[in-house]
């Protein structure tokens, strides 16, 4: 199974990150759309969140990039601490648009998290047994 983790740049190479990923593993392939970063930055010679504002070109490029690989994907598990624009994109995308599973783990409620489409897990402790439901 192709899993999406769908989070925050601010989550990127924290020991949060990790330890997510070392959990998904146990359940398949973990696509980091955050993986092809360092390739980005040399690219365009600056981290995308350092620039203001960033090139289109730029932007284009990181948006497509993670629209292709949720679509490459089985279902997507999103982590949500905080508002993030690119993550719901992705788990917009990945419902409306790829007609995906959605995980969203976070620790607050929303309305959106319970459209069709998407199981909200209130902590990472939960995913597991709702994971091996797949």
């Amino acid at each position: 199974m192709k899993i999406y983790f769908a989070h925050s740049f601010r989550l990127r190479n924290t020991q949060t990150e990790k330890e997510l990923i070392e959990f998904l593993k146990q359940f398949g392939e973990v696509i980091n759309p955050f993986d092809r970063e360092d390739e980005l930055e040399a690219k365009f010679k600056a981290p995308y969140y350092a620039l203001d504002p960033p090139s289109i070109e730029y932007s284009r490029e990181i948006a497509l990039n993670d629209l292709n690989l949720v679509s490459q994907s089985d279902i997507v598990v999103a982590y949500v601490s905080h508002a993030q624009v690119g993550t719901w994109f992705e788990v917009c995308h990945a419902i409306f648009n790829c007609g995906k599973k959605v995980y969203v783990i976070s620790p607050q409620h929303s309305p959106f998290y319970f459209l069709d489409g998407i199981t909200w897990i209130k902590n990472i402790e939960n995913l597991k047994e709702v994971i091996n439901e797949c």
